[in-house]
């Protein structure tokens, strides 16, 4: 297929990338095997293995695309404040700040369900991770081009973001910590409040991932990769960033909570001043990052069970606010004990660009298992390329559909990359491949957002009732497998 390409078009790829600090996930190459590079192709189901093996295995665009001019400052900065115009080294023997978790088992008591099956736990979305930076136009135009196809969740990072981001009419942004850990700059959760309530207005919820992987020294250098001495991605020899003191320092894991803290209780001014913890009328789920430890060690098997307890503190009794796993970097390392054995986590999130037979059992194993445990399981990324890239479309939506598992596709972007990508807008075949799967095409969005509110009942309750029969197991450290491929830019 015209995506595989020679190991010297990865290493110019990943030293351009690198060379400007520029968090891109632009890349369309795939193919050659490097030994510990910054892959997407696996032949381990480890969550610390690279993504499952495939001859089409195809190449992800996911993330920033830097404008040619763009340069990133120090410490993750890419934009100052005034230039935005909002719509509306530590190591371990640090002195730790104060934890600002709360215990979820303090707060969820008693019993709830899951409407596991059917309509009830069926609905499509899409990531459009940074379409809160987008002009107001191009924003409005493709919040109604979601609503018309039926999409009920949009997918969101914060991160920082370039302008002019895959040929978007955007503007840059920071990320919500810019200069050290702990300091922040809310004109991030500004802007996701106008798209908030943009959003709500139309009847589709966010689902917000609080930090992303790639930010750490991957495709992105963050004031965390900065701070805790993660050394970028390298290319003499090829060898991912190790990541391993963000997830293993017991500092970072403190600050990283008050991030989410800070988060969650930052005011809506769009929404009656409401906090982001209060919002589930606009709100799907948080996620504690994309794609955790993703083409790495497992080095901190309980680091997202930790965080999703720190989020179950936050989030209200009553509210129907997930909390979502984050996923994997394919579909075996997406349902490993990590995301199944914790009982704070509503959503098992599985990714997967592979799209095979075993993408598929893989999927329906996982949703069997979730609504036995009283959660449920979407396909929260996957994304397909190509000459045939709608009919490929074709046979994953109907084949989800089929099962009642809902999806979020990767990505609806403005504009699309055709057959390049998987990128899609409204001007290609794909685009209505994906609205045809919707829970009930051509019918009224208030049904299809119902169908996307899963929980009847208190999400509190239901993770009580988990947390009481779960088995905390620990994960064996798996090493990084040597195969690279499939190589999924940021």
């Amino acid at each position: 297929m015209h995506f595989f390409t020679t190991l010297s078009t990865i290493l110019s790829f990943i030293i351009a990338a690198q060379a400007a600090c520029t968090p891109v996930r632009n890349s369309t190459v795939n193919g050659a095997s490097l030994t510990g590079s910054a892959g997407r192709t696996s032949s381990s189901s480890t969550f610390s293995a690279l993504a499952s093996p495939s001859p089409s295995a195809s190449t992800k665009s996911k993330h920033h695309q830097g404008s040619s001019s763009s340069a990133a400052l120090s410490s993750g900065s890419i934009a100052s404040a005034s230039s935005l115009g909002t719509p509306s080294g530590t190591s371990d023997s640090s002195t730790p700040a104060t934890s600002t978790s709360s215990a979820s088992s303090s707060v969820n008591t008693g019993l709830s369900r899951v409407q596991a099956a059917g309509d009830g736990a069926y609905f499509i979305g899409a990531s459009a991770y940074y379409l809160y930076t987008y002009a107001d136009d191009d924003r409005a135009a493709v919040l109604d081009a979601m609503q018309s196809a039926g999409m009920t969740v949009i997918r969101i990072f914060i991160t920082s973001i370039y302008a002019n981001n895959k040929g978007s009419n955007n503007q840059a942004v920071n990320d919500v910590e810019v200069d050290n850990i702990g300091t922040y700059d809310d004109t991030i959760l500004t802007q996701i409040d106008q798209l908030m309530y943009e959003a709500s207005q139309r009847g589709m919820k966010l689902l917000i991932a609080l930090h992303d992987r790639y930010a750490l020294g991957f495709w992105a250098t963050d004031v965390y990769c900065t701070q805790l001495g993660i050394s970028p991605f390298t290319n003499n020899p090829p060898q991912i960033a190790d990541a391993s003191a963000f997830y293993t320092n017991s500092w970072a894991a403190t600050m990283f909570d008050q991030r989410m803290t800070h988060i969650l209780n930052h005011q809506n001014a769009q929404m009656g001043n409401a906090a982001w913890k209060d919002l589930d009328s606009a709100i799907y789920g948080f996620e504690p990052e994309n794609e955790p430890m993703g083409h790495m060690d497992l080095v901190a098997p309980n680091w997202v069970c930790d965080r999703a307890k720190t989020l179950a503190g936050l989030i209200p009794a009553g509210s129907s606010i997930l909390i979502s796993s984050g996923g994997g970097i394919d579909a075996d390392t997406s349902v490993g004990d990590w995301a199944f054995g914790c009982g704070e986590i509503d959503v098992v999130a599985v990714h997967d660009y592979n799209l095979g037979s075993d993408f598929l059992s893989t999927i329906q194993s996982a949703n069997e298992q979730a609504k036995q445990q009283g959660r449920v399981s979407v396909v929260g990324e996957w994304g397909v390329m190509g000459d045939d890239k709608a009919s490929k479309a074709q046979t994953i939506v109907d084949a989800l559909k089929g099962d009642g598992i809902g999806w979020l596709y990767w990505e609806v972007a403005k504009p699309g990359q055709g057959a390049n990508n998987f990128e899609v807008w409204t001007d290609e075949p794909t685009w209505d491949v994906l609205a045809s799967a919707a829970p009930n095409a051509g019918g009224n969005s208030k049904r299809a957002l119902e169908a996307a509110s899963i929980y009847i009942g208190d999400s509190h309750k239901a993770r009580s009732s988990r947390m009481a029969s779960s088995r905390r197991r620990h994960h064996t450290k798996r090493g990084i497998h040597s195969a690279l491929g499939n190589v999924r830019s940021h």
